[in-house]
């Protein structure tokens, strides 16, 4: 198994759906993660990640987690 760790803001507040088959819980969200500045100190635009979460992941995210 794979782990990614990223570190950034939510540029949206999260979309919650429910599976038609299961009924398990999916969140939908995007974040913003900063790339820093280059050599010349100029702002490296930010990527923006659209990432998605299930069952009780997807719950906690949308019950404490906010756009900002």
């Amino acid at each position: 198994m794979n782990k990614v760790i990223l570190i950034g803001n939510l540029a949206q507040d999260i979309k919650m759906n429910s599976s038609i088959k299961t009924g398990h819980s999916i969140a939908t969200a995007v974040i913003a993660v900063n790339n820093g500045k280059d050599k010349d100190g100029n702002e490296i635009p930010a990527d923006f990640l659209k990432f998605y979460a299930f069952h009780n992941q997807a719950d906690n995210l949308a019950r404490y987690c906010k756009k900002g």
